[in-house]
C-alpha cells in the first residue's frame, strides 16, 4: 500500500493556496491512519469550521468528512459525525446523498462537551477530525485570518485528549495549522505560520495528515479504505458536485471568498473536482492492475 499512498500524497499535498502547511505531509501517517480505520468497527468523525467574518461554516470539511463517512458505512462501520449545532443543516443536507445515513450530532456553540461521556456513549475505535478548529496556546480558537471564533464553536479538543488517554486512535486532517491535531507538529506548524503562529492548534493526535485542502485528505482516506476493505465503488464526481451544491444551499460558504458559492478555499471548482477525480482514478487504476495480476 505504500506505493499507492505515495501517489495519493502527491495529489493531496499540492498547495495551490500557498499555505505552506502541506510541506509537512508525509506518507507514514497516511499509512498508519489507514491501518487504524481498517480495523475499526465504530468511527467518530469531527468537522465543521466556522468563518467568523461571514458567520457561516465553510465548504472545506463537510465534503471530505461525508465522503469518508460513506466509505466507512458501506463497509459496515458505525459512523457518527460531530459538529456544531449551527452546522447541522450543512451536514444534514450533504448526508442525504449518501448511500447509507450516518448519525449526526450537533454540539452547542461555546460549549465544552463532556468528552468522557461522549466516548462512553459512542465507544469509537477511531476519532477523525477533518478541518476542525483547534485550541491555540492562549486557549482560544481562531480561523486562518486570525478571527477569534471561540464563542461560536464547540470546544472539542478534550475529546481528542480523552481518546488518546484511552488508547483510542486519533487522526486529524488540516491545511492551515490551526486545525485540531496540529499539536503533533506544533513547532513545525508555528514556523510555517510565521507571524500568525499564535493561531496554531496545540492539541496533538496520533496521525496527522496535512493537505492543500482538508477535503482532499478525506477523499484519500475514503479511497484507500475502500481499496483496503474491498468495498464497492465510492461516491462519484457527479454526486460530489451535487453534495457541494446541497451544502451551499444549506448555508455553507467558500471559506476564503466568504461567499455562498460552489467552490472550496477560493479555488476554481475544477481544482476540487480534479483532485477528487485524481484520487479516485489512481485507486481505481491500482485496483484494476492488481486484478489483472491475479488473473
Amino acid at each position: 500500500m505504500e506505493d499507492i499512498c505515495q501517489q495519493l500524497l502527491a495529489l493531496i499535498a499540492q498547495d495551490p493556496g500557498k499555505r505552506l502547511i502541506p510541506k509537512l505531509a508525509r506518507v507514514e501517517p497516511l499509512l498508519s491512519a489507514l491501518d487504524a480505520l481498517a480495523q475499526a468497527e465504530r468511527v467518530m468523525l469531527v468537522s465543521g469550521f466556522y468563518i467568523g467574518r461571514a458567520q457561516a461554516w465553510e465548504t472545506d470539511g463537510p465534503l471530505g468528512t461525508l465522503i469518508l463517512a460513506d466509505a466507512l458505512s458501506r463497509a459496515g462501520a458505525e459512523v457518527t459525525v460531530l459538529t456544531d449545532e449551527g452546522a447541522l443543516p450543512v451536514f444534514s443536507s450533504g448526508s442525504r446523498l449518501l448511500e447509507k445515513p450516518v448519525e449526526l450530532l450537533g454540539l452547542p456553540a461555546g460549549s465544552r462537551p463532556d468528552a468522557i461521556s461522549l466516548i462512553d456513549r459512542y465507544q469509537p475505535d477511531v476519532v477523525v477530525a477533518i478541518e476542525r478548529t483547534g485550541r491555540s496556546s492562549d486557549g482560544r480558537y481562531y480561523n486562518a485570518s486570525g478571527f477569534d471564533v471561540t464563542e461560536h464553536v464547540a470546544h472539542l479538543d478534550d475529546l481528542f485528549i480523552e481518546a488518546m488517554k484511552r488508547k483510542v486512535i486519533t487522526i486529524a486532517v488540516g491545511d492551515g495549522g490551526n486545525e485540531l491535531g496540529f499539536g503533533a507538529l506544533l513547532t513545525e506548524a508555528q514556523d510555517l505560520l510565521g507571524d500568525a503562529s499564535h493561531i496554531a492548534c496545540t492539541t496533538p493526535c496520533h496521525h496527522l495528515i496535512p493537505c492543500g485542502v482538508s477535503n482532499w485528505g478525506g477523499y484519500a482516506l475514503a479511497a484507500l479504505y475502500a481499496l483496503r476493505q474491498g468495498s464497492p465503488c465510492l461516491t462519484d464526481e457527479l454526486t460530489l458536485q451535487a453534495m457541494l451544491s446541497a451544502i451551499v444551499q444549506a448555508g455553507a460558504i467558500d471559506g476564503v471568498a466568504g461567499l455562498p458559492v460552489e467552490t472550496v478555499d477560493g479555488l476554481p471548482l475544477t481544482v476540487e473536482t480534479g483532485v477528487f477525480r485524481g484520487v479516485m482514478g489512481t485507486v481505481d487504476a491500482f485496483r484494476r492492475s492488481k486484478t489483472q495480476s491475479a488473473d
